[in-house]
């Protein structure tokens, strides 16, 4: 470190001084304080002392701001004043020359010096100046023919890396022994022992808490990153004897805590650390690269009688607990490429002042490489705040006011106190409203999205945008900020109140009412559609809610003990049903690639939602093309590859001069002509366009590959296994399909519950989805059509008990019982068991002499009822 800066302990409100000390140029400077406000920090040189010795350690005196000790290169001690009327100097000798690596003040007049290791001669010297020093009026050191002799002389032959003095106990001081310990000394002992000892490599750059001075911190050598904090009264006392023996058991080898990685590692050191002196347990920490952190250490409570203990030190109280409640990055290294700065601004030196911000908070006056002096406030901690389960935000107010008001009452008390918020509501939703609602009423939930979802096309894209995947497309309906504009508060809050309304509006488990409620969403709505269509039983098996990835591996999990409707130790063969479960369904022959698996294609084209027969597949795309969408219904017949009627759906109703040239672009493909021109001209047309279903087409006719078809991301990923179904072989199918759903579940996409079903996978992508998405309710809901009928789950149970608790919050108890009920109905076996026990009675009717239960059926009685 070549400068340094440090703050004087006595400044105040009316004037704040402060050092700087320059180790290349020999000086150190007094310096006061003219302004600040709040950016720029004005100031003047009060008093300057130059030609120092070349030093390699300083201190600045706490009981006289003009004293300073320097520790030279030649080991010696050297005590100047910095003051404009008395330039004088006082050298404390040593018998062997080598390093003074470190110097201390005491606040009752000692100076401690540590020194680089020789053979039978102490490091640790500790000298008493009081006698040496002046009067106030000459400001002169006492003469004297007699060099100054310590009064202790500890640590023999062992090097001394750094010294501080405890200020509440000035006779006792903590030292780091280079590569070994921490030691604390009290100098009134004659012994020269020391009083404590911990084991440890963090024996740089001591650092004592100002406020709590039982803990203080050190740092680990170069080429780590580690800061240590100790606590001195969690140590035995150690005694000559017990040093002389070698044993351990009065040696404390654990801090209270231990810091890794504080500071990048990467060609840097920890140049300093310093405790605030106006917050307890506030520790910065300065690498050699500017990087400036402050951790806030705090102490787990604890009671008064325990607290009394560990001030006497008596047995068997233990020490506290102590942890980091925040960290702050200050300042980033120079090189970081988001934050850093030029090399010469870098702090290179800070410390803290004794005075708070404007905020309340610690400040710091730092030095960087150019030498300009400034003031770091740091951020306050943030204000308490919580919200209610109807998303209203109560934020708490942390300034503390400095003069008294008179307060009119609790009301005022309270106002002055906390901030509510409340979200933005689009219609109430009465408390005694009818649990069933209409399809206006799920009409008018969806309205209440309109801030949320209206700038979006069909297809989930913003306008203006270029094409993204379905998955992205989906990802972005979430998105809080889809313009670049954050949301306000009301807004944001109301769209925590979505599972309620939603809940309000009769979000349960009738899968088309729960479509329409959620039809701004056509990812969910989807799947909704999926679910009230996937009840597949045939024989002795039930595949209800089974996915393709289920069928196609003929894995059922865990639960296909429990889908076989018979008893047990009977054993059912999955491929004969899903051949029994075809005929049954009366699905049309697999007309795609050659198989040797043609009944599992068609069931997963079934339940996919294609793979029908002709005359209902016409039927479909009629419709399609009535209600507009062209694109869909066109490629909707190429998957099932029929081009004729994929032809027809572009040309027929009111289609567009757009859907028409697509029509002649597949007419082209049919007849196959085509060539590299046309293969340019289709993929800039692609690029165009933002319709998956067009770009769809494309992709196929540009060079007929349905490979490119499975490329096209935008389109949605049951169309997209729907393809492969028809046109990849077994061997590429059977990978697409494990690769499709593992990237679904690592996504939480909602459209992989077509691959997943509603399985143990299943549980597996909705749990990534509530990470991603928090929409717990969503994820109970689909879940309890399976759980506990075919599977069992434990994360499951966890989320249907938050659920119920979150409609208990919403005050929606009728829908909670609307919800118990149904869910315990569909928790019903084949056999007629029920799987989820209904929820006991919580009232009784009881007489009021016996106190006994009117109904005597013990059945019917729970012993908690009220």
């Amino acid at each position: 470190m070549e400068t340094a800066i440090r703050w004087s302990p006595s400044s105040s409100l009316s004037e704040q001084r402060f050092l700087i000390a320059d180790v290349v140029g020999r000086t150190f400077k007094l310096c006061k304080v003219n302004s600040y406000d709040g950016g720029n920090l004005q100031y003047q040189k009060v008093a300057t002392h130059n030609k120092v010795p070349h030093f390699r350690a300083f201190d600045w005196s706490p009981f006289d701001e003009s004293l300073l000790a320097v520790g030279q290169w030649t080991g010696e001690a050297t005590i100047l004043r910095i003051d404009e009327s008395s330039q004088d100097t006082l050298s404390l000798p040593i018998k062997h020359q080598r390093l003074c690596n470190a110097v201390a003040f005491s606040t009752n007049g000692l100076l401690a010096t540590g020194l680089e290791r020789v053979r039978n001669d102490f490091c640790l010297n500790v000298f008493d100046i009081n006698q040496r020093l002046g009067t106030n009026s000459t400001k002169a050191f006492g003469s004297g023919r007699q060099p100054v002799e310590p009064m202790r002389k500890l640590a023999s032959s062992e090097v001394i890396t750094s010294i501080k003095f405890f200020t509440d106990q000035p006779d006792a001081l903590v030292t780091g022994v280079k590569g070994s310990c921490l030691r604390i000394y009290d100098v009134r002992e004659t012994t020269g022992s020391p009083s404590l000892q911990f084991q440890t490599r963090c024996v740089h750059n001591l650092a004592i808490d100002p406020l709590d001075e039982n803990y203080f911190a050190s740092a680990s050598p170069q080429g780590e990153a580690t800061v240590n904090v100790w606590d001195r009264r969690s140590g035995s006392r150690l005694t000559a004897a017990s040093l002389g023996s070698g044993a351990k058991s009065d040696v404390q080898d654990g801090s209270v805590l231990e810091l890794k990685d504080v500071v990048d590692s990467t060609g840097s050191i920890i140049w300093s650390l310093r405790y605030s002196k106006s917050r307890r347990g506030c520790l910065g920490i300065l690498a050699s690269t500017g990087q400036y952190k402050v951790f806030d250490v705090a102490k787990q409570y604890v009671s008064g009688e325990e607290h009394a203990k560990k001030e006497r030190g008596e047995v068997g109280s233990e020490q506290d607990q102590v942890y980091v409640k925040s960290i702050q990055h200050v300042a980033y290294p120079y090189y970081d490429h988001r934050y850093g700065s030029e090399e010469n601004r870098r702090i290179v030196s800070f410390d803290f002042t004794n005075l708070a911000g404007a905020k309340g908070t610690p400040c710091a006056i730092i030095l960087r490489g150019d030498k300009a002096v400034g003031i770091c406030e740091l951020r306050g901690h943030p204000p308490p705040l919580a919200v209610s389960s109807r998303s209203s935000l109560v934020v708490g107010e942390t300034r503390a006011s400095n003069r008294f008001e008179k307060q009119t009452g609790e009301d005022d008390v309270v106002s002055k106190a906390f901030r509510v918020i409340t979200p933005k509501e689009n219609g109430d939703i009465g408390e005694a409203r009818d649990p069933v609602c209409t399809e206006t009423a799920a009409d008018d939930s969806i309205e209440l999205h309109a801030f949320y979802s209206g700038t979006r096309d069909v297809a989930g894209v913003p306008p203006g945008e270029s094409y993204m995947s379905s998955r992205k497309a989906h990802e972005k309906l979430y998105d809080l900020d889809p313009a670049g504009s954050r949301l306000s508060m009301d807004d944001a809050l109301a769209f925590s109140t979505i599972p309620r309304r939603r809940c309000a509006d009769g979000y349960l488990f009738d899968c088309d009412k729960n479509a329409r409620i959620v039809g701004h969403d056509r990812w969910l709505k989807d799947m909704w559609t999926w679910i009230g269509h996937n009840g597949m039983v045939a024989g002795m098996l039930d595949l209800a809610y089974v996915g393709v990835y289920g069928i196609w591996y003929e894995d059922l999990g865990s639960g296909q003990v429990a889908r076989q409707r018979t008893h047990v130790g009977m054993d059912v063969n999955v491929a004969s049903t899903i051949k029994e479960l075809c005929k049954q369904l009366q699905l049309p022959e697999f007309e795609g690639v050659d198989t040797d698996f043609p009944e599992l294609r068609q069931l997963c084209l079934y339940t996919c939602g294609l793979g029908m027969p002709y005359s209902e597949l016409e039927a479909t795309v009629k419709d399609l093309v009535s209600h507009g969408h062209h694109t869909k219904a066109a490629a909707l017949a190429i998957i099932h590859d029929k081009i004729k009627l994929a032809f027809q759906a572009l040309r027929n109703g009111n289609a567009t001069p757009a859907h028409r040239l697509l029509s002649l672009g597949l007419a082209g493909f049919v007849k196959g002509e085509t060539d590299d021109t046309w293969d340019e001209t289709v993929k800039d047309i692609a690029k165009e366009l933002h319709d998956p279903y067009a770009r769809a087409i494309l992709a196929l006719v540009g060079d007929g590959d349905w490979h490119d078809v499975l490329g096209e991301a935008s389109l949605p990923l049951r169309d997209r296994v729907g393809v492969a179904l028809m046109y990849l072989s077994d061997k590429e199918l059977t990978g697409f399909i494990g690769n499709a759903t593992t990237e679904a579940i690592k996504h939480g996409d909602i459209e992989g519950i077509v691959l997943t079903g509603l399985t143990e996978k299943g549980m597996d992508l909705f749990q990534r989805f509530i990470q991603r998405f928090d929409d717990l309710q969503t994820a109970v809901l689909a879940m309890s059509f399976t759980v506990p009928r075919y599977i069992t789950d434990v994360r499951f149970e966890s989320w249907r008990e938050a659920y119920r608790s979150s409609m208990n919050s919403w005050k929606l108890f009728l829908h909670r019982a609307h919800f118990d009920a149904q869910s315990t109905k569909l928790s019903t076996t084949w056999d007629g068991r029920t799987l989820n026990q209904p929820v006991p009675r919580q009232v009784t009717l009881r007489c009021n002499h016996c106190d006994q239960a009117l109904d005597r059926n013990k059945g019917n009685i729970d012993k908690n009822a009220r």
